[in-house]
């Protein structure tokens, strides 16, 4: 429950008889709160969550995350896959892999840079393919 900001303009005095619970009177303004913050404490604080029946098991953000498992991808079937037409989104779908993993793969094979990309494409259209 998010419920609005009393504040009170108190003298040192007032601070310093002030007791929880006493009656400070009508508040200066009430401000609307600009975020929320939810705090759990106890023994079961950090306790997760029983899965319930109705729930299904879902994969987790480190696994596939429901995409269908391919064989590792190689720099070859990278390049078969932009020659025929596909574009990097696409290959990581087929691939059951994240957008992110693949154009870290395509860095590793020195080929981030679209001029050398579409040089060994023409070598793969030319049959002069590089493992």
């Amino acid at each position: 429950m998010i419920s609005d900001i009393k504040v009170y303009q108190l003298t040192p005095e007032q601070v310093a008889n002030y007791v929880p619970g006493m009656n400070l009177g009508n508040p200066v303004r009430i401000d609307k709160p600009k975020s929320m913050v939810r705090i759990h404490e106890g023994p079961y604080a950090n306790r997760p969550k029983p899965k319930s029946e109705s729930q299904p098991d879902k994969p987790g953000l480190g696994s596939l995350r429901g995409r269908p498992q391919q064989n590792k991808l190689t720099k070859a079937m990278y390049l078969r896959m932009r020659v025929e037409g596909m574009n990097r989104v696409q290959i990581a779908e087929r691939q059951g892999v994240a957008y992110s993993t693949l154009c870290g793969y395509v860095r590793k094979w020195g080929l981030s840079n679209r001029i050398h990309e579409s040089m060994a494409m023409s070598k793969i259209k030319k049959g002069e393919a590089e493992e």
